[in-house]
């Protein structure tokens, strides 16, 4: 890694509103460059070339190809392009008449009945439709879809997973069996994957992506091969209830007469997906399975062995960022032709003149692409983040002990320790979540060990829970608005409800400049080894005592399953009518955000937020500047100082504010006020050609 990149990364997590012009239209992990250091760069007012790229253009462009796309794959004569459209992410699709835009489901279930002998049909039908079991329960299950499915392929043991998963919604215990027994004798292992990335290519053929600074057109990629990347990104983010559905089911921590003859079911299963599954998510999903029953022995250690080999050597061209022009074009050549994703890796392997399964001796460790500078910082850095959270773990502190538990699973994971992979991946996640309840439950009134577990527990695997902690943190910390708007992720339907108390607060802290004090309390008391500290410095010569806890503090931060701030902008991001009780209400909440936020990213997002509401008046205008600048003080662009970026932890740390920290900052630096001719990167874009003046504010 460039030292400039961990610099990057640092400040990317002490000041996360370097992350500002993230679209807050869609989830975080579907930010339009998926690289969080390019957006620093893009956003921390440097003259880079990403300085002057318009995020909100670009923002405005991506909508409309999504919605071009979308109206030209529902319009399509394929039932194959139109059952894709249910994929598409329609920002406010209820607040579209269905005469003007039919709905995504109403789309797919046409294709659905246009091409009932079609079994990729009828696959992306199904692992779209719902099958989580609850009181109320959607008004239609993917009945029709399922049965076809079945029928067309009763000897894919993938297929059968969403029958299982359709007769435990409906709670049919026969049918359970049946599907199960049925699911374990099956041959084969599909999930249709190399089908879906032809639709999406031709989707992307027909209405392209907008470009983007970051995607290096140095490196001179076809048209073809774009087209090939957009398409890509497609197919490597799916994800199906029925897989949580069927782990769930196959644990089986309740006792009962069935339990014997469905663990044999669930193993054999299990080792169909694992062994013979035609794509990673799937071999992956068979491991935690194996692993999840307790059904470890020689084959599974194999099974795992060589899932860690394909994994290693998967040279995906949606991910290869840093390759040369001729490695990212042999690498999207190796996936054209092939029929699984499989394939695809061992062509790669087989290009590269490696064996098919991992020879004697190989080391899941070793990637052999991997720089052995790289390799050998990364493993100190997580070698002594790994002592960091054992160091927690063993604390008589409740909030250490919970930050300790938060990080656990990713810690082994990105260690890749002996203990980690997808099998003792989905183990470690299932005992983090129980350690956690059961700290929670131990300590209902510690309010940062409730705000951990509301938000590093994952919200599908344990709904209860969250909302357990939720309660508690918001009995604790009233006045707080990001305690109220932990709900919004939780229920967005309920925005109506959670929004005002939103609004009520007197302010919105994240609690991340208190998690950050803890990480770094514990790094002073507890340094690195030198052998450690002289690997670490490879990247950093001349990092700074304090800033040994960052990795794991980033670790807490990337361990978070809800974010407050994106929970708000997910359901204010519109701009709703003038009468609207809500957009009144929104504009209330994005002030607070403005002005009472804590990060960066508080502020960022509730100046977008009264842009996007048509309600940024002068104060508000005032009040981002401003902050804007302080950043610009405490941050300059291509200048890294350790003694002052300790400094500035310390302020967070203390204070318990990004903002604060930074203010402090440009005020030792004698630049509390911005100059009449400085501008901010959003004055930049919306007047290019001369700066907007303001009245400085007297607030700090």
């Amino acid at each position: 890694m460039k030292r400039a990149l961990m610099f990057a990364q640092i400040g990317a997590f002490v000041v996360s509103g370097l992350l500002a012009t993230t679209s807050f239209a869609d989830p975080p992990a579907a930010s339009a460059s998926g690289d969080p250091v390019e957006q620093t760069l893009e956003t921390s007012g440097s003259d880079t070339q990403f300085e002057e790229f318009d995020s909100e253009r670009f923002e405005a462009e991506y909508s409309r190809a999504n919605i071009e796309r979308y109206d030209a794959l529902r319009s399509s004569p394929s039932p194959r392009q139109q059952v894709i459209a249910g994929q598409i992410y329609l920002e406010h699709e209820e607040d579209t008449p269905a005469l003007v835009r039919p709905r995504r489901a109403d789309v797919v279930a046409r294709a659905v009945q246009l091409a009932p002998d079609d079994s990729f049909v009828q696959w992306m039908a199904a692992s779209q439709g719902s099958y989580t079991s609850s009181q109320c329960g959607p008004s239609t299950r993917p009945q029709a879809e399922v049965a076809n499915l079945i029928r067309l392929e009763p000897d894919n043991a993938a297929a059968w997973r969403f029958a299982v998963a359709l007769a435990s919604a409906i709670g049919d215990q026969d049918g359970i069996d049946d599907a199960l027994s049925r699911m374990a004798a099956a041959p084969r292992a599909d999930d249709h994957s190399i089908e879906q990335l032809e639709e999406w290519k031709k989707a992307y053929t027909a209405v392209p992506e907008p470009s983007t600074p970051w995607q290096q057109p140095e490196l001179a990629l076809s048209n073809d091969d774009r087209v090939m990347l957009a398409a890509m990104q497609r197919i490597g983010s799916t994800y199906s209830s029925a897989a949580t559905v069927m782990l769930d089911l196959c644990k089986m921590e309740v006792d009962s007469e069935r339990i014997w003859q469905r663990l044999g079911w669930c193993a054999d299963a299990a080792t169909t997906l694992a062994s013979r599954g035609g794509s990673l998510a799937l071999r992956e999903q068979g491991l935690g399975i194996l692993a999840a029953i307790g059904a470890k022995d020689a084959t599974f250690d194999s099974m795992q062995r060589q899932y860690d080999w394909l994994v290693a050597h998967n040279a995906n061209p949606a991910r290869s960022y840093n390759a040369d022009s001729a490695e990212f074009a042999a690498a999207i050549s190796d996936w054209k032709g092939v029929t699984t994703e499989i394939e695809a890796i061992e062509r790669h392997l087989q290009r590269i003149g490696q064996p098919l399964a991992p020879p004697p001796g190989w080391n899941p460790k070793t990637v052999p692409e991997r720089d052995a500078a790289t390799d050998s910082t990364q493993q100190a850095w997580m070698a002594y983040t790994r002592s960091l959270v054992d160091g927690l773990r063993a604390s008589s502190d409740a909030r250490q002990q919970a930050l300790a538990i938060s990080v656990s699973a990713i810690v082994s994971m990105a260690s890749g320790s002996s203990e980690s992979g997808p099998g003792n991946a989905v183990t470690a996640t299932t005992e983090q979540s129980a350690a956690m309840q059961r700290l929670a439950a131990a300590n209902p009134d510690n309010l940062l060990v409730q705000w951990i577990a509301a938000t590093s527990t994952d919200l599908e695997s344990d709904r209860s829970a969250v909302s357990t902690a939720i309660g508690q943190v918001q009995r604790l910390d009233a006045d707080n608005g990001a305690s109220w708007a932990l709900s919004l992720a939780v229920d967005p339907e309920a925005a109506d409800l959670a929004l005002p108390q939103v609004a009520a607060g007197t302010r919105f802290d994240d609690h991340a400049g208190e998690i950050l004090a803890i990480w770094m309390d514990a790094a002073r008391k507890q340094p690195p080894s030198d052998d450690q500290a002289k690997a670490m410095a490879t990247d950093m010569p001349s990092i700074a005592t304090a800033s040994y806890g960052l990795g794991a503090a980033m670790m807490s931060k990337a361990s978070m399953k809800i974010d407050p701030v994106f929970a708000v902008a997910g359901v204010c991001q519109s701009k709703m009518d003038a009468d609207s009780a809500r957009r009144q209400t929104c504009a209330t909440v994005a002030r607070l955000l403005l002005n009472a936020g804590t990060s960066m990213l508080s502020v960022s997002a509730g100046e977008r937020i009264l842009r996007k509401l048509d309600a940024l008046d002068e104060r508000d205008t005032v009040r981002a500047r401003t902050v804007a600048w302080w950043m610009n003080v405490a941050m300059p662009e291509n200048s890294f100082d350790a003694e002052a970026m300790a400094r500035f932890m310390d302020d967070v740390a203390d204070s318990g504010s990004e903002i604060e920290a930074l203010r402090l900052a440009a005020q030792r630096a004698g630049k509390s006020e911005p100059p009449q001719a400085w501008r901010s990167p959003a004055e930049k874009k919306k007047s290019p050609a001369k700066a907007v003046t303001v009245t400085p504010a007297n607030e700090h």
